[in-house]
């Protein structure tokens, strides 16, 4: 469309204006729009009868999703027919004065108010320049926040937490609203969470690789959400990256992790190949994710592999503790030890300020004597722990501490100790908050961390109809494609010591003024 020249100066005035600063308008004059608000005309709901939503002709799916929604919203919420329309134009009539610009668009409107918020650093923002409402973010997901902004005002169709804004932002010729915005893990009533826990132990849960169902790529942002929204303050993953592929979605879990604040504990689990393969493979991981991983765990459980028999009986249950060496398979005591030691020293060699983790299950300390008599030595102890009824766990703990006085602790593992029968919801749940506090109550410093085994459920596990007890271990239920479904009481419990509350992700605006 061929503007009048008149019409571009004020536009330009506009521009001039905003970015110094001026985020209102008020009394029109056809030669200054921008003097003060008195006698402005308040644009509510209603008053967007024969509104057009204007997208690009070229318009992404984001931005076509964002049009099509807030057509829905005008119908909802205010009974208006709103038409969806692309910035396609047929001849110099066929733009409507009255439209809703929905980022990028051909419209000068669009360009114009898009570098007044550039001009201000906003993460998103809309406005009302010549008739016309202009939506804008600087990518596609500021863009969907911006909508549902522009809905929580219009509508109160949203929920959305705004900081430094008194009142509602009202819509009307010349106004414009720049925000920043964050997400932040709020309370339901828009509070900060508050642990009721020690504030120098980790609190976290176990999760999966992307190979393992439903631990799934695409299911990745929504599982890592879930353990932050529970209040978790450290992750831990089985993870054997190689190649520079396998990088990637490690990367991604580390970024996602530490964006909420949580640490990322990985564990090298494989020990298979040759101890020069395993050496290699510690190499990799240390000069690749050295800094960005908080703790490293060298294999796991090597103590279960070294009881055993190659067609997978346990080599001698006599004293089932595991508590004697007698307990260990002799044949594979040199070789894991072999590979433990290859492994640590590579990593020290690549990587000498990374914190290494050397796990046994229950109190299976013999497998430790074994890598203290070889000359390995790594930072912390972890302990897998689910018969939680049969001993006095903490007794065991100091027990520990005294036997390994060069090395601080993490309970790698634990979960609701049924040893027969179905994991019940309400039997897990006092399970779980009965250890938090009790390892909370433990009175030492060298315990740096709790860890639930698992977050989520694991149905792929599960066949036949008998009932397998580790396909619902987790504290989140998953459909059968492995989705995340509901949590369980369990995790609403621990939810309830590490937040004080419901606590989920919410966006969180700032007004920039």
């Amino acid at each position: 469309m061929k503007y009048f020249p008149i019409r571009k100066v004020l536009t330009l005035l506009f521009l001039f204006a905003v970015m110094f600063g001026v985020s209102s308008c008020g009394e029109q004059t056809e030669s200054d729009k921008l003097t003060d608000n008195k006698g402005a005309v308040i644009m509510t709901a209603q008053d967007f009868g024969g509104y057009s939503i204007i997208r690009s002709d070229y318009a992404n799916g984001s931005e076509t999703r964002i049009s099509v929604d807030l057509r829905s919203a005008f119908s909802e919420y205010a009974g208006q027919d709103v038409v969806v329309g692309t910035d396609w134009i047929e001849g110099d009539d066929s733009i409507s004065p009255t439209e809703i610009l929905i980022g990028k668009t051909n419209r000068e409107q669009s360009s114009v108010f898009a570098d007044a918020c550039k001009a201000k650093n906003a993460y998103c923002g809309y406005g009302m320049i010549d008739g016309k409402v202009i939506l804008w973010g600087v990518d596609d997901n500021a863009l969907v926040d911006c909508a549902e902004k522009f809905k929580a005002d219009m509508f109160g169709a949203a929920s959305v937490q705004v900081n430094g804004e008194t009142e509602k932002p009202e819509l009307y010729e010349g106004c414009a609203y720049y925000y920043s915005c964050d997400k932040k893990l709020l309370l339901e009533d828009g509070s900060e969470p508050k642990n009721s826990l020690r504030e120098d132990i980790l609190w976290g849960v176990n999760a999966h690789n992307k190979g393992h169902m439903p631990y799934t790529e695409e299911n990745t942002e929504a599982i890592i959400r879930l353990a932050a929204e529970m209040g978790s303050t450290i992750y831990r993953i089985n993870y054997n990256p190689s190649t520079p592929e396998t990088l990637t979605y490690i990367n991604r879990v580390i970024d996602l992790c530490h964006s909420y604040g949580m640490q990322v504990m990985m564990v090298m689990d494989y020990l298979g190949g040759t101890t020069e393969e395993v050496a290699q493979r510690m190499t990799f991981a240390a000069e690749n994710l050295a800094g960005k991983v908080d703790y490293f765990q060298i294999f796991n459980e090597t103590d279960i592999w070294c009881s055993k028999m190659d067609d997978g009986s346990y080599y001698n249950i006599t004293n089932w503790t595991g508590m004697t060496k007698e307990y260990y398979n002799p044949e594979r005591i040199p070789e894991c030890v072999e590979k433990t030691k290859a492994a640590v020293e590579a990593f020290r060699a690549a990587a000498p300020d990374a914190k290494l983790v050397i796990n046994i299950g229950s109190r299976h300390f013999p497998m430790l004597d074994w890598y203290v008599e070889a000359g390995i030595s790594w930072d912390i102890i972890g302990i897998d722990l689910y018969d939680l009824t049969t001993w006095d766990n903490s007794a065991f703990l100091h027990e520990m501490e005294e036997r390994y006085p060069g090395y601080d602790f993490m309970i790698c593992e634990f979960n609701y100790p049924a040893n027969s029968g179905k994991y019940l919801e309400e039997e897990q749940a006092y399970w779980l908050k009965t250890f938090f506090n009790e390892m909370n109550a433990y009175d030492s410093s060298r315990l740096k961390a709790v860890i639930v085994y698992e977050l989520m459920d694991e149905n792929i596990i599960q066949s036949g109809n008998d009932w397998e007890g580790e396909a619902h271990f987790g504290i989140v239920y998953t459909d059968d494609k492995g989705k995340p479904g509901a949590v369980k009481e369990g995790y609403r419990t621990l939810q309830e010591m590490l937040c004080g509350g419901i606590c989920t992700e919410k966006t969180v605006y700032t007004r920039i003024p």
